[in-house]
């Protein structure tokens, strides 16, 4: 069979872009996913490399979808839909004003925690001495301590 015989992948048509992310948050919302709109537009920022502004942007315009990206974006919503936690498929998880790098068995920080970093940010500031310390022991993907560490650079963080 030469390469001009193999069958070929169904070209995609084109598609508005507001209609794909109407899709999208559809089936999202489907599978019981809280924030389905939010999330198809994570996604597919994230799979074009694009800010959602931009993305909104897009959409407003009523641009095509990009076809380059978009079996990545179906694979991704669907693996979202089956409740993949949004920032394992992004690899970001927003902390503060970190953005940490995330996978599958690293523990994703929740925004209460959030509370207890300015807590301990603020018990650091008010501490005596020139080098206050505090200690992150066993509290997950270590975003408290970095947190800890780089709104306190003065502070001792282990």
């Amino acid at each position: 069979m030469t390469t001009s015989d193999r069958p070929r992948p169904p070209e995609r048509t084109p598609e508005r872009l507001s209609e794909l992310l109407r899709a999208a948050t559809a089936q999202l919302a489907a599978a019981g996913v809280p924030t389905p709109d939010v999330d198809a537009e994570l996604l597919a920022a994230h799979v074009w490399g694009w800010s959602r502004g931009e993305l909104a942007a897009a959409a407003l315009r009523g641009d095509d979808a990009p076809v380059d990206g978009r079996e990545v974006l179906d694979d991704l919503i669907a693996r979202r839909a089956a409740r993949e936690p949004l920032q394992h498929l992004t690899g970001v998880a927003p902390f503060r004003h970190l953005e940490l790098r995330v996978g599958p068995g690293v523990f994703v920080p929740r925004p209460e925690t959030e509370t207890v970093a300015q807590l301990a940010i603020d018990a650091l500031r008010a501490a005596a001495g020139s080098a206050p310390i505090a200690v992150d022991l066993g509290t997950g993907s270590g975003a408290l301590a970095l947190a800890l560490a780089t709104e306190v650079p003065h502070a001792r963080v282990f």
